[in-house]
């Protein structure tokens, strides 16, 4: 039996997480750029570079999966698929 789990509908979503989900995907929109200026030297050191791990800090995206409490965005699965993707 095939099993499959669907992502969290957006009309039942909480406001505040579709303002993260928004935030997040607009984030890593904006650096995109600059990840893929240094694709080359990424898959040559196989490790990202210097300056794509400074975006993504800059952009937020270090605290995707970190707990709320800690000052995470304790992201769900599915949007930490997205953003990933």
């Amino acid at each position: 039996m095939a099993h499959s789990i669907d992502p969290p509908s957006t009309a039942s979503a909480a406001p505040a997480a579709l303002d993260d989900r928004a935030r997040l995907l607009a984030a890593i929109d904006a650096i995109a750029p600059r990840l893929e200026a240094s694709n080359l030297d990424a898959e040559a050191a196989r490790r990202p570079t210097a300056d794509a791990v400074a975006a993504m800090r800059e952009a937020g995206l270090m605290e995707l999966k970190a707990p709320k409490v800690l000052g995470g965005d304790e992201a769900h699965w599915t949007l930490q698929t997205e953003v990933f993707e």
